[in-house]
């Protein structure tokens, strides 16, 4: 942006990683250009500059599907890989990855959305197994994810009450 600033000419020119952006190509606001390729003269010759995806097939076509599948199935087994080998997982108290983690028999620490029913449900919930839900993110918060962090490590924690039980237990610990 400081090269903008300055009166210098900046052409951005688009790759496989910007496929929203190509939406946009041709757009120039200034000395700002966004395009997919660019000709322009150096030293005497006509030279043209893109990015190397123009010739990868997996980009083009129904193998696009097929790449875009790929990289999700990819950005999945990383998100697996980085629950698994985890100390302790900070999240909102949804109720998958609260979950999963304890599935996994990681340390959670639940952080409730506000005016969300389920969320302060899933939280009163936790907090009748011992587990915390943290209410706000306030002064004392860096000591709280030390002290789950040091804890002793959890164990799977595995229900052996009904659903019924569970939800009739769950709604008497609500506010």
């Amino acid at each position: 942006m400081s090269l903008l600033g300055n009166g210098t000419r900046v052409i951005y020119i688009t790759s496989n990683h910007d496929e929203m952006l190509r939406r946009y190509s041709d757009l120039q606001i200034g000395n700002f250009q966004l395009t997919d390729k660019m000709v322009m003269e150096i030293n005497g010759k006509m030279t043209w500059i893109f990015h190397g995806d123009v010739f990868d097939a997996t980009t083009k076509g129904s193998a696009k599907f097929l790449a875009k599948l790929g990289g999700q199935g990819y950005n999945l087994l990383i998100l697996i890989n980085s629950l698994i080998n985890c100390q302790g997982i900070i999240t909102g108290a949804g109720f998958e990855t609260p979950a999963e983690a304890l599935y996994l028999g990681k340390k959670l620490i639940c952080l409730p959305i506000k005016g969300q029913y389920e969320q302060l449900g899933n939280g009163a919930a936790l907090k009748h197994f011992n587990l915390p839900a943290i209410s706000s993110i306030g002064d004392i918060f860096s000591h709280q994810v030390k002290e789950c962090l040091n804890g002793a490590n959890r164990k799977k924690l595995l229900l052996t009450n009904s659903t019924n039980d569970m939800d009739s237990s769950s709604l008497k610990l609500l506010p």
